[in-house]
């Protein structure tokens, strides 16, 4: 709650607030209820309910809410939603940060273990996994709704649409928070999606499935007795996938192709913005830069990275192995913060 009295700033009971900071619990006028720790202190959480998470984000111009996350664990940045980076740290803790290297860092609402966003972030929405339960959170408007589904995984397509995996390796399809959960046939252990609504999948035997959609069937996409562990669709048009297989080695094809191209190189992570530069994560977790099939792997000079992100519009965030969030170009890495979060941050959305 605000005071009357402008620029003032109250402690808050904790019972009044969904979270409890090892030191003093704060808020400002500016932040609609929304409670915070002062200075560099780390967050710890209370357990969270449904009725608490309804209004968590109320408005993110708050000026005098600082959180210093402690270590973060991956991060993603979201173009078309005031160049925003979300992400989750320690404890599952869920943080947003504007994508200047200074600014502050915000928590909000339940703890996750997973989130995603459409690629291009158009309508703001994020949807992620509960840390407590695996039940699915969605984030639209300023609020959080809670849905009795538990996923594994998910992922947000261009269209708004989201597949998700079981823990049994089942595949569902929900194309809006009020719709009912529809089925997909198939054992799929991850999945990608491509601008056109292309779904590529790993599937339980390790081999590389792609489908037409919803409506569309699982066709292999046949591979030297290559078994894969990981796969990333390019965005845009190209329809064009880079896999990673068991061995680390490489892989790529575009939709249509008969044949898988062999790419040099060892990795464990990849991921690719829409004019084919890839960027990747090696086994020692150095950091490489391609420019297309056709080019050769650039070392990033600079930390080592436990966890990397490419937007569509080629900006590029990672997370060394002390948990600091850094921005990646070819000249080497940027911290984000001198008091960014420090080693198991995650990677998850970011704004351009």
């Amino acid at each position: 709650r605000r005071d009357s009295n402008p620029g003032s700033c109250r402690f808050v009971p904790l019972h009044e607030v969904p979270w409890v900071c090892r030191t003093r619990v704060v808020e400002d006028q500016h932040s609609h209820g929304i409670g915070g720790c002062l200075n560099s202190h780390k967050i710890t959480t209370t357990t969270t309910t449904t009725t608490t998470n309804q209004s968590i984000m109320r408005s993110w111009t708050v000026s005098l809410l600082v959180v210093a996350l402690g270590v973060v664990a991956w991060a993603d940045y979201c173009p078309y939603n005031d160049r925003t980076i979300w992400g989750i740290a320690e404890g599952n803790l869920v943080y947003v940060k504007k994508w200047q290297p200074t600014a502050a860092y915000y928590w909000v609402g339940p703890k996750l273990s997973y989130l995603d966003f459409r690629p291009d972030c158009y309508d703001g929405s994020v949807w992620g996994i509960s840390a407590a339960d695996n039940s699915t959170w969605y984030f639209y408007n300023g609020q959080w709704q809670n849905l009795d589904f538990k996923p594994k995984f998910l992922r947000v397509a261009y269209n708004g649409i989201v597949w998700a995996i079981d823990g049994d390796n089942n595949v569902w399809v929900l194309t809006n928070p009020t719709a009912n959960l529809r089925q997909i046939p198939g054992a799929i252990r991850y999945l990608d999606v491509s601008y056109s609504g292309r779904v590529w999948g790993i599937g339980t035997d390790g081999n590389i499935y792609s489908r037409s959609g919803i409506e569309g069937d699982w066709r292999q996409e046949p591979s030297a007795n290559n078994q894969f562990t990981y796969l990333r669709v390019q965005p845009g048009y190209s329809e064009r996938v880079w896999a990673i297989t068991t061995q680390n080695s490489i892989a790529t094809k575009v939709y249509g192709e008969p044949d898988w191209t062999a790419v040099d190189g060892r990795l464990k992570y990849i991921d690719v913005d829409q004019t084919g530069v890839a960027w990747g994560i090696g086994t020692d977790n150095s950091v490489f830069r391609r420019d297309g099939v056709a080019g050769t792997w650039q070392f990033i000079q600079g930390r080592q990275l436990t966890a990397l992100r490419a937007t569509p519009y080629g900006v590029v965030y990672g997370v060394d192995n002390q948990g600091t969030l850094v921005r990646v170009n070819s000249g080497g890495l940027t911290s984000l913060s001198a008091d960014a979060p420090t080693p198991t941050l995650r990677l998850w959305g970011a704004d351009r």
